[in-house]
């Protein structure tokens, strides 16, 4: 009896297939050729880590230097190789094809990153074998500079930051620029009501005042006088 996956499997795994070759030598190759004298590489402010081959070889010289590229942090790759060859039959493409999957062997991870740049370039200086093995055969790999926030802008740090250091270096940041959500109600001082006099006076006597009697003026008896609110 034939067993079948599930579709939904099916599709999974060739979805999978996909997404885990998105970089291929034929993407590498399919861009423009970079024809040089001599391959001088670039200050672009992150570490830059060199994946050598011997002349003519399809084998990592230094795989050592794997432990120190991380996946996310690749900026570019420029893969450098010479024009020279001792033969006619030799075939520079399959080479170049031989030590792409070297790479892919080693760091497969670095096939599942399509932000990375992609360069090549031929060295056309190499005259004869001994000038040829001075060049550089291989990738180099370019690291995104190790930015840390201080004071409110990003710098370059020399030392490479983990995500944990990341994290604390924003959140001490932050709090220097924390906004609050708690609303402070004004203070509103009243105005003290400032006593005008009416022009009036009161009678001393009770029984008048009663009545609403009012003067002009105080006269010999010392009236006192009315202030807006009615108040002695």
């Amino acid at each position: 009896m034939t067993k079948h996956l599930p579709l939904t499997l099916l599709l999974t795994l060739v979805s999978y297939s996909i997404l885990a070759q998105v970089v291929t030598a034929e993407y590498i190759f399919g861009g423009e050729l970079n024809r040089v004298d001599n391959y001088i590489t670039e200050k672009t402010g992150g570490a830059i880590h060199k994946i050598s081959f011997d002349f003519g070889e399809d084998v990592i010289v230094n795989p050592s230097v794997m432990k120190m590229i991380s996946e996310f942090s690749i900026m570019r790759i420029d893969f450098v190789y010479t024009k020279y060859r001792e033969s006619s039959d030799f075939n520079q493409r399959q080479l170049n094809v031989r030590r792409v999957e070297a790479l892919q062997k080693a760091a497969p991870f670095i096939f599942n990153n399509t932000s990375i740049e992609w360069n090549v370039y031929e060295i056309r200086e190499a005259e004869n074998r001994d000038k040829n093995e001075k060049f550089f055969h291989g990738f180099v790999v370019y690291m995104k500079p190790n930015y840390a926030l201080k004071d409110g802008e990003w710098t370059i740090s020399k030392k490479p930051l983990s995500s944990s250091s990341e994290i604390s270096s924003i959140k001490s940041e932050m709090k220097k620029y924390a906004c609050y959500d708690t609303i402070m109600k004004p203070v509103i001082k009243k105005k003290k009501q400032k006593s005008v006099w009416t022009g009036k006076y009161i009678p001393n006597n009770s029984m008048k005042a009663a009545t609403g009697d009012r003067f002009d003026n105080k006269g010999i008896w010392g009236r006192k006088r009315i202030h807006p609110s009615g108040e002695l």
